[in-house]
């Protein structure tokens, strides 16, 4: 494209780099406008900005021609561009877009902007959010059938249990985030609704009632004080590697010695 350059100014921009300015004439109107020296290739237009906001239709003018893309009878998600209607004004009269009559697949006629059909924030007149929030739904049907078809129960034998219950595990006898069914593995017998914590224990004990009374006994009477015929306090709950964060107990007979690195492997 051939730009009908008047004249060429050198200036200095704000980091002190040396530029120039070309000063062209409007092809149009026959005013001037002007633009940098090194983006006068990529500029796809010999009009200055009047005209071209004429030509785009923002403003009113003898130059005045209809640019706006033709999407009718194209597809938007489920909604299909009938016909353009006019404009809207979005935020300022300065910004407006065209409104298009839709159709959407499920017979109903709705109104979109051009830019909410070519950017995907409209898909639909409204149907597609119902059939979203019915697929989201469709978890409880899931969850109902996954109670019949594993423990063979319905969700309101499921609520009875929980009921029974108090509204709380039975073993824990507090509420919980997530209960899950309880069930023996070599029977299938439904014992209960408890908390899943609690529920993952017993699989590690194996359902094995001796072995629980076992571990409960272990924990009354421990072994360790007996066979060291002392007290001894370690660490005060999960044991980190940070040495920051490790609490002893108040009642330890023995200072823990710190390891020394230098020492190690002499």
């Amino acid at each position: 494209m051939e730009h009908n350059i008047l004249n060429e100014e050198e200036f200095v921009d704000k980091f002190g780099h040396k530029r120039y300015r070309v000063t062209c004439r409007c092809s149009s109107c026959g005013g001037t406008y002007s633009t940098p020296r090194h983006g006068i290739s990529q500029r796809k237009t010999t009009l200055c900005k009047p005209c071209c906001s004429t030509l785009q239709g923002k403003t009113n003018g003898p130059l005045s021609k209809n640019k706006t893309k033709d999407i009718s009878s194209q597809r938007f998600g489920k909604l299909t561009a009938v016909r353009r209607m006019g404009r809207k004004l979005i935020g300022s009269k300065k910004h407006s877009s065209i409104i298009w009559e839709c159709r959407c697949d499920c017979g109903n006629i709705t109104k979109a902007t051009t830019a909410w059909l070519t950017t995907g924030n409209v898909k639909s007149c409204g149907c597609l959010r119902k059939e979203t929030i019915r697929s989201k739904r469709k978890w409880s049907s899931q969850r109902a059938r996954s109670l019949g078809t594993l423990y063979n129960i319905t969700p309101e034998e499921y609520d009875t249990i929980v009921k029974f219950q108090g509204g709380v595990c039975p073993i824990s006898l507090k509420k919980s985030s997530r209960f899950v069914v309880d069930h023996d593995h070599s029977t299938g017998k439904i014992r209960g609704v408890i908390d899943w914590k609690i529920n993952r224990a017993l699989a590690h004990f194996n359902d094995d009632p001796d072995l629980l009374r076992r571990a409960a006994e272990y924990l009354e009477n421990p072994t360790a004080e007996k066979a060291l015929g002392e007290t001894v306090y370690g660490v005060i709950g999960k044991i980190t590697r940070k040495a920051k964060n490790r609490r002893y107990g108040p009642e330890s007979t023995k200072t823990p010695q710190p390891r020394n690195l230098n020492t190690q492997g002499r």
